[in-house]
């Protein structure tokens, strides 16, 4: 993902923020990894209520 589309911008907050509504995302694991590829974008910064959403780990 070399930079984010204004979908993915829309979405995130939605989608980190399921399992809070009760909707459990573990059922879709490219979900998961669109997140995590998001987040690891450069200049990407977590919104106030996203945490404790776990931060991808740095890879060398």
């Amino acid at each position: 993902m070399p930079h984010p589309t204004i979908a993915d911008v829309a979405c995130l907050p939605y989608i980190a923020l399921a399992e809070e509504g009760g909707i459990d995302l573990a059922p879709y694991p490219s979900v998961a990894r669109w997140m995590e590829r998001f987040m690891r974008l450069e200049k990407f910064k977590p919104m106030p209520g996203m945490m404790p959403l776990e931060m991808p780990k740095e890879t060398p």
